[in-house]
């Protein structure tokens, strides 16, 4: 019974945040602007350069995934550290967490019941935006790639799902916000600086799930070398809520 009342308590504070209307809206809006931006990109820079300035091929359906990519891997990762990396040390600041963990509640349950949410929010943004870019793209370049897109996708979403676990963990240790913050960013940043320092490394990280989702795009699903990187991110996912639980556990409030 305790494990609903937490997780209830979670969905009502998403729904207090209004994150369940900002991060779906922000990902529809991607979702809707990234086959337009690929369609037009062509004539706005013929229109900045002049038309005889520059010869470009007609934009396809890879042109769409490409802007696509390019938007969530970059602006909307981002966007859902922010919206993690305080979930928990707000708690610990306005003295909520004290409340919480003094109910027969475990420390394993509140990480999880942070985690799931968290997941909930991140499938609801990933899905809409998803479904508007399949819509769109179909109706402007008469061609759409489901099934390589839904693996894509799936790449997309064990990407985010590491970030946003990595960022619970800085947010479970961290003494402030503007801590848990620098700790989020810099974790992003050593992750998917792998792919540029040491490519053999990053072929075990997240980092290089970007460029599978690229791949499966371009080339289909059977190109794929490996699924070492899908299964590095299921484990450091576990690792990251581990940690989390565990550090939670020593910590004295």
């Amino acid at each position: 019974m305790s494990k609903i009342v937490i997780l209830v308590k979670e969905f009502r504070e998403i729904f207090k945040s209004y994150k369940l209307i900002v991060l779906p809206l922000l990902f529809v809006t991607v979702g809707v602007l990234s086959p337009v931006m690929a369609k037009m990109m062509p004539q706005i820079l013929k229109s900045i350069m002049g038309a005889g300035a520059i010869s470009l091929p007609t934009p396809g359906i890879r042109d769409s995934y490409e802007q696509l990519l390019k938007n969530m891997n970059q602006t909307l990762v981002l966007v859902l550290i922010l919206s993690t990396m305080n979930v928990v040390v707000e708690e610990k600041l306005n003295g909520s967490l004290i409340l919480v963990l003094t109910k027969p509640i475990s420390r394993a349950n509140y990480i999880l019941s942070k985690f799931i949410s968290q997941l909930f929010l991140v499938l609801i943004s990933l899905g809409a935006g998803a479904a508007v870019f399949a819509y769109y793209s179909s109706v402007i370049f008469n061609r759409f790639d489901y099934y390589e897109f839904i693996v894509a996708m799936f790449f997309y979403f064990l990407y985010v799902m590491c970030f946003v676990s990595m960022a619970i963990f800085f947010s479970t240790i961290s003494p402030n916000v503007t801590i848990s913050a620098i700790l989020s960013f810099v974790g992003y940043t050593l992750i998917n600086l792998t792919s540029f320092v040491a490519e053999k490394i990053a072929y075990f990280t997240p980092a290089a799930l970007s460029s599978q989702e690229s791949v499966v795009l371009s080339r289909g699903v059977y190109a794929l070398e490996s699924y070492n990187p899908a299964y590095s991110s299921i484990i450091l996912i576990a690792v990251f809520l581990i940690m989390s639980i565990l550090s939670l556990r020593y910590q004295e409030f």
